[in-house]
């Protein structure tokens, strides 16, 4: 069960290094990255937080408890901040995404952003 701990701790720090790095997101293809980052995150949390309910129920030593849950917390803290973020940066997206609007003026299509109060033809 440990190896099966170190495994998804390596694969989590990697995948937190290329999470992080995709930020700010400026692009579509980054906005697609940082998804696909944020599934693959999503899913080593919880195969964490699996393990540290398993070690724990498994060992009756408190020791042993403890110095699983040292080394689970930490990550699972990591994985749930940038999964807390991706959250708040998607939400904020789909806002901008919102109040986006095209409007027909006459024979022209006009993509009106109103945060900006900028208008793209």
């Amino acid at each position: 069960m440990f190896f099966l701990s170190f495994q998804n701790w390596v694969c989590s720090q990697e995948l937190l290094r290329h999470f992080w790095s995709s930020y700010l997101v400026t692009t579509q293809s980054l906005v697609n990255k940082a998804r696909r980052l944020k599934d693959a995150i999503s899913q080593i949390d919880t195969k964490l937080e699996e393990i540290k309910v398993s070690e724990i129920k498994v060992s009756a030593q408190s020791d042993l408890r403890h110095q699983v849950s040292l080394v689970v917390h930490p990550k699972h803290q990591a994985l749930e901040a940038a999964l807390v973020h991706y959250g708040a940066d998607d939400k904020k997206r789909n806002a901008k995404r919102a109040k986006a609007k095209w409007l027909c003026l006459g024979e022209w299509y006009v993509y009106v952003h109103f945060q900006h109060h900028a208008i793209t033809i």
